[in-house]
């Protein structure tokens, strides 16, 4: 191995011998003090090497452990040129956003999207769903399963209560979902791709002065109620028409009255009760 102190302690007579070379005394001194400075430099950059790749390698590894990123290492060879210096392959980092880590979207603050998540493992979803509306299952809670899971390590990609299960794999209506959820025995495949549709919130407020002009579909504990249907002369068709951009129709749902958040029963009694409405709406 070539350290720096393999040519200083060569004197001239050991120069010329090993070289065998007649030199003289002072020409022997120069080609020392040469390669003394030669083999220093080998020693300096194969340290710095060293030192790169490890700090390298070490990062990659560190960030890896993160649930904020996924990086991956490209090797690239480095910019040594020096003939008698051995090149070594150093790792380039790449940074892959969250929302795109397996090809997932980040989720959208409202509309479509779709997400793969791994379930092998598990026994369930973790999917609480309300069906007051079948053809827009509501997701209103989300337990312990492969949803949660699937929440905590892709945060920018998870789902909410209130998003919408319209497609699991194959299966497009709720009654194909059942039907696919029901015959999995509570074994789930390795991964499932769920579509989901999210509301946009819109806020409705005006006063009661004469008939709404809608017609609502709840149960007593179902998460608020669901617009069926619409009277154009009444008073909901009037606020749609001076805010067409947020104007809500049916399988919509209202979910909160001034604030509060209701079940189906405890919704209606609030809007019969009251004379201003102040409804947040959730837009699908």
């Amino acid at each position: 191995m070539l350290t720096s102190t393999s040519f200083s302690k060569w004197t001239p007579l050991e120069l010329r011998t090993r070289c065998g070379m007649d030199l003289t005394r002072s020409a022997c001194r120069r080609i020392c003090d040469v390669l003394w400075d030669f083999s220093s430099l080998l020693v300096a950059r194969s340290q710095k090497l060293k030192q790169t790749g490890s700090t390298m390698w070490a990062c990659c590894c560190a960030a890896d452990a993160t649930e904020d990123a996924v990086v991956t290492a490209r090797a690239k060879p480095s910019d040594a040129r020096d003939e008698n210096v051995e090149t070594k392959i150093q790792p380039t980092i790449e940074v892959i956003p969250p929302g795109e880590v397996h090809g997932l979207p980040k989720s959208a603050a409202f509309g479509s999207f779709q997400v793969q998540v791994f379930t092998e493992g598990f026994s369930t979803l973790g999917l609480e769903l309300d069906l007051t509306d079948p053809t827009t299952p509501m997701i209103s809670d989300i337990r312990e399963g492969a949803i949660q899971k699937f929440n905590q390590v892709f945060e920018a990609s998870s789902l909410r209560p209130y998003d919408a299960l319209v497609t699991l794999d194959e299966a497009r209506k709720w009654e194909e979902i059942e039907k696919k959820m029901n015959g999995l025995n509570g074994q789930l495949p390795e991964k499932m791709t769920l579509g989901v549709k999210r509301p946009r919130k819109v806020q409705v407020i005006f006063e009661k002065t004469g008939p709404m002009g809608m017609k609502l579909d709840y149960k007593n504990h179902s998460v608020g109620a669901v617009l069926t249907d619409l009277d154009p002369s009444g008073l909901l068709a009037t606020w749609n028409s001076k805010n067409v951009s947020d104007a809500i129709g049916p399988g919509d749902r209202i979910v909160e009255f001034d604030g509060q958040t209701y079940s189906g029963g405890e919704l209606m009694e609030q809007m019969k009760t009251q004379s201003t409405m102040k409804l947040t709406v959730l837009k699908y």
